[in-house]
C-alpha cells in the first residue's frame, strides 16, 4: 500500500512539474510577444524622435539664414559692407547662437533615445518556472526515498 502512496506521490509530482513547465512556456511565448511589441513602439518612438530632430535643426538653419540676410541687408542699406564690422559681429553672434542651440537640441535627443532604450534585463520567468519545476521533482524523488 505504501508503494501506491509513493507512486501516486511521483505521479503527482511529474503531473506537477509538467504543469509547471507548460507555465513556463507560456509565459515564455507571452513575454516574448510583450518584447516584440516593446521593440516595435521603440523603434517608431526613435523615429519619431528623428524625424522631430531633423525638422528642427531645419527650422533653426532657415531661422538662421533668414536672420543673417536681414542683418546683411540692414547693413548694406545703411552703405556699409555687409561682411565686415557690425554686420559681421552680427552674423557671427547669430551662428553661434545656432550652433549651440543645435547642440542642446543634439543633448536632448541623446537622452530622448537613451530613454527609449529597452530594458534587457526584464525576466522572462523561464529560468524560475524550470526551478520551481525541479525543486517539486525533487521533493517527490526525496518522498519515494523514505
Amino acid at each position: 500500500m505504501s508503494q501506491l502512496g509513493s507512486l501516486g506521490a511521483a505521479l503527482g509530482a511529474s503531473a506537477n512539474s509538467l504543469a509547471r513547465l507548460r507555465q513556463a512556456e507560456q509565459q515564455n511565448a507571452t513575454n516574448q510577444a510583450q518584447l516584440q511589441i516593446d521593440q516595435a513602439q521603440s523603434a517608431a518612438r526613435r523615429q519619431e524622435i528623428s524625424a522631430q530632430q531633423d525638422a528642427d535643426a531645419r527650422s533653426r538653419q532657415q531661422q538662421l539664414a533668414q536672420g543673417q540676410a536681414g542683418a546683411v541687408a540692414r547693413a548694406a542699406s545703411s552703405g556699409q559692407l555687409p561682411y565686415d564690422g557690425s554686420a559681421a559681429a552680427i552674423t557671427a553672434g547669430q551662428a553661434q547662437a545656432a550652433v549651440m542651440a543645435q547642440g542642446a537640441a543634439n543633448a536632448r535627443f541623446a537622452a530622448q533615445q537613451q530613454a527609449i532604450a529597452p530594458n534587457l534585463l526584464q525576466p522572462d520567468g523561464t529560468a524560475t518556472a524550470l526551478l520551481r519545476s525541479a525543486r517539486g521533482f525533487g521533493t517527490a524523488a526525496t518522498s519515494l526515498l523514505d
